[in-house]
């Protein structure tokens, strides 16, 4: 990486390029702009990361079982994940925006500013919606994840009497562990890269 500052010149003229050394770290790490990008990348963080791996084990858990309809429920909650942004996008501002599906039938009690455009409810709405967004592929990944739990420990967990709620966080949660750091690793690297979704919700 060069330490100077280039200038786009026609052919055949000098410009000095000055060194600048590392005043442009210095430039960037004072810009107050950048340090609130840092602080609204970290909110969307704490909101998104959490609400994801919760949100994904537990339904995983309950895909995981013999239900009927199994197999809708797994194509229904992995559609968001492949279906382009711009028309989620168009779903979420028809439920949520100003004049949306969801203000028309709070009426009085909707929040004004609206959801997208309050400054108060906005982050947690985008938070919601790349979850939304990125369920199914992470419910997938602890389906698989659930393959390798073997049914032997539940039954051996029900048999010392153990209920449902006991076997997911005494069984479950240990086996999916790998998959729990996978989740959560991924999801930090995409939250923190995140742009068009907040750009084009909050327009």
């Amino acid at each position: 990486m060069s330490f100077h500052r280039f200038y786009f010149t026609a052919p055949g003229t000098h410009v000095d390029s000055p060194w600048v050394g590392l005043s442009n770290y210095r430039d960037v790490f004072t810009d107050p702009v950048v340090g609130r990008a840092f602080l609204n990348i970290g909110v969307f963080l704490v909101i998104n990361v959490p609400l994801t791996v919760i949100l994904s084990l537990v339904l995983a858990s309950a895909l995981n079982a013999r239900i009927r309809f199994r197999a809708f429920f797994r194509a229904a909650y992995y559609l968001p994940y492949i279906t382009a942004s711009v028309a989620l996008v168009a779903v979420w501002q028809f439920l949520f925006g100003t004049d949306g599906f969801v203000n028309n039938l709070l009426g009085s009690h909707a929040p004004d500013p609206s959801w997208l455009v309050n400054s108060h409810l906005a982050m947690a709405m985008i938070a919601f919606f790349v979850t939304w967004k990125q369920l199914g592929f992470f419910v997938m990944l602890y389906l698989a994840a659930l393959q390798n739990v073997g049914r032997e420990l539940y039954e051996a967990a029900s048999v010392d009497g153990a209920g449902r709620v006991r076997q997911f966080f005494s069984v479950t949660v240990p086996g999916v562990r790998p998959a729990t750091t996978l989740v959560v690793i991924y999801a930090i690297i995409t939250g923190a890269n995140l742009f068009s979704e907040p750009y084009l919700l909050t327009g």
